[in-house]
């Protein structure tokens, strides 16, 4: 757990203390559970996925459920988001820098023995595998649509959406 005090925030500090702690462990696996407060870690990732900035969604949605953050080379590669919906849970977003990460990011927050859904965007067969696999299965598909040039994505890329609505 990172914790930086309140007059210190903004000023790299937790993110300087994470890179130091992942230099020291190695290569050995680690799993971080994203707070709303580390959102700011992980929106420019979002944003750069995404193609705009949605930060006032993804606090929404971090502070409903619970998160899961990869880090490689002491910076975000991925995190996930799952919470509450309907009879049982949603996974979205997942925003990652590939397929083997989505993958690890919905296992982590998916939870045996209870409903869950993700919304899959675009191609993801290794993600759709994993979750036939698993049990779930298609239900529907949507096409994108869109009014003008919309940014390309960055390094990473969207694997599940927030929700309908919010892409």
């Amino acid at each position: 757990m990172v914790i930086v005090a309140p007059d210190r925030q903004g000023q790299g500090i937790g993110k300087a203390l994470m890179a130091d702690l992942l230099r020291e462990i190695g290569n050995r696996a680690i799993l971080l559970n994203a707070t709303t407060a580390g959102a700011p870690l992980y929106t420019a990732l979002d944003a750069a996925a995404f193609g705009a900035p949605r930060e006032a969604a993804l606090r929404e949605v971090l502070a409903a459920g619970r998160a899961m953050v990869i880090e490689r080379a002491g910076a975000v590669a991925g995190f996930a988001a799952s919470r509450p919906f309907g009879r049982g849970v949603v996974i979205g977003p997942v925003v990652a820098r590939d397929e083997a990460d989505a993958c690890a990011l919905v296992a982590a927050l998916a939870t045996p023995d209870e409903f869950v859904r993700v919304d899959v965007v675009g191609e993801a067969p290794s993600l759709v595998r994993m979750l036939t696999a698993a049990g779930l299965s298609c239900v529907d598909r949507v096409t994108p649509l869109r009014r003008g040039a919309w940014p390309k994505p960055g390094a990473a890329r969207r694997f599940s959406l927030i929700s309908q609505a919010l892409g």
